[in-house]
């Protein structure tokens, strides 16, 4: 049921005419599901939890990058929200900020935000066992700012600015409107005035001190493609994002995309944190998701001109790559790791099941958990990926999914 090298192919040749892609590949799909529709919507060897399952009509955590549970694996977060999460996200509208007690099998509502999308909500995460964050909209001033509360004693800090990621007591950040602009599954809507000027002298990645509530601009865009200029980004748009920090905060790697004529090409930057010894990991054109393995190696979906579009474990020193070849049938996902271990998805195949993927580096062996229904009524900025997440403990896997025909975040037991 999976899509074939040579579908692949094809759908890689259609890159160069976006408009024409998207529309033989919507039909091609539509067409395969007629086809090869399966009589279940979802299948799996393990057991599944449904996070808070009384009451709340959608819930999810959001992006892949950043697990849930809190490291003593006694809370869960997530967004909830009342109305339908088929359609794009409404300006007027907010969602919740929800915590799960998993020994008491109660929640209840820490606050709500309209800084948010469908695919990484409101950037909610943990800071640590006490302290979570998230990304939030102050209407009286028209910014987006980030908040962080404290569990135990339920206190507030409000940081002048929104967060991308964050490591102990700082973090890194991008313009949000210019990602509204671009790339809106990833944007917020919320600002009744966005500047639609954009300086690459003074636009790219922000470090922000969360103890001392400051940001300043650590990586200009124009700094960017300086380090690896290619012809192809004159009279581009260019923006960062998908920035990951290291295990260890010392390193972070971004993303640094650029649009021309509708074509869009990729690069995988690494630097360290203090913004030096910028370097391109990956320049061929194409780069999807990435995961840190651990403070030194990268596991990424990219293109490489010799090996083509696949798994690469990424040496962030050398540069070397070497390739998962176990994974080479299933295409792109979203990978996360911990440790040894590692859990990802694929995206729809033809029968419209996404597979959910766990694979040991240290026996290289690969096994499918589950397969989860996808409906087209959940597509393009309000599809619904499985985004996996390992627990820090290794005893859970957490995905948001659609099959139930509602948005909602599971618990896998990993046996």
């Amino acid at each position: 049921m999976r899509y074939s090298a040579k579908e692949r192919l094809i759908a890689k040749l259609l890159t160069s005419f976006p408009k024409l892609k998207h529309l033989i590949k919507y039909c091609y799909q539509r067409f395969n599901y007629i086809r090869y529709k399966k009589p279940y919507l979802i299948k799996s060897t393990h057991k599944i939890h449904q996070i808070a399952k009384h009451n709340l009509d959608h819930t999810f955590f959001g992006y892949y990058d950043r697990s849930p549970m809190c490291n003593n694996g006694l809370k869960v977060l997530f967004h909830s929200t009342s109305f339908d999460t088929k359609k794009k996200p409404n300006l007027c509208k907010e969602i919740n900020i929800m915590m799960y007690d998993l020994q008491t099998q109660t929640y209840h509502k820490i606050s709500s935000t309209k800084a948010f999308n469908w695919q990484q909500g409101a950037k909610l995460q943990w800071l640590n066992t006490e302290e979570l964050i998230f990304n939030d909209y102050r209407e009286d001033i028209d910014q987006y700012v980030s908040k962080i509360y404290n569990i135990e004693n339920n206190k507030w800090r409000t940081i002048s600015f929104p967060i991308y990621d964050v490591h102990d007591d700082y973090a890194l950040t991008l313009n949000f409107d210019r990602l509204s602009q671009l790339r809106p599954d990833y944007g917020y809507f919320s600002k009744k005035k966005i500047d639609s000027t954009f300086n690459l002298k003074k636009e790219g990645i922000r470090f922000i001190n969360l103890i001392s509530d400051t940001s300043e601009l650590l990586l200009s865009l124009e700094e960017i493609i300086k380090c690896h200029y290619q012809k192809s980004m004159d009279g581009a748009e260019h923006l960062v994002n998908h920035i990951m920090i290291s295990p260890n905060g010392q390193k972070f790697m971004f993303l640094h995309r650029w649009f021309n004529k509708g074509v869009r090409r990729d690069s995988l930057m690494i630097c360290n944190k203090d913004g030096s010894k910028i370097s391109s990991l990956a320049d061929n054109e194409m780069v999807s998701h990435c995961f840190w393995k651990n403070n030194r190696e990268i596991v990424g979906y990219l293109r490489d001109h010799n090996q083509n579009d696949r798994y690469y474990v990424i040496d962030v020193e050398s540069g070397q790559k070497s390739t998962i070849d176990q994974l080479n049938s299933y295409g792109d996902g979203h990978p996360n790791i911990n440790e040894d271990l590692m859990i990802t998805d694929t995206y729809p195949n033809k029968s419209r099941m996404k597979e959910l993927l766990v694979y040991h580096f240290d026996t290289n062996q690969l096994k499918s958990i589950g397969e989860f229904y996808e409906s087209f009524t959940y597509y393009g900025q309000t599809r619904c990926d499985l985004h996996p997440r390992i627990s820090t403990n290794k005893k859970y896997f957490f995905i948001d999914s659609v099959h139930s025909g509602k948005r909602k975040l599971y618990m896998i037991e990993n046996d």
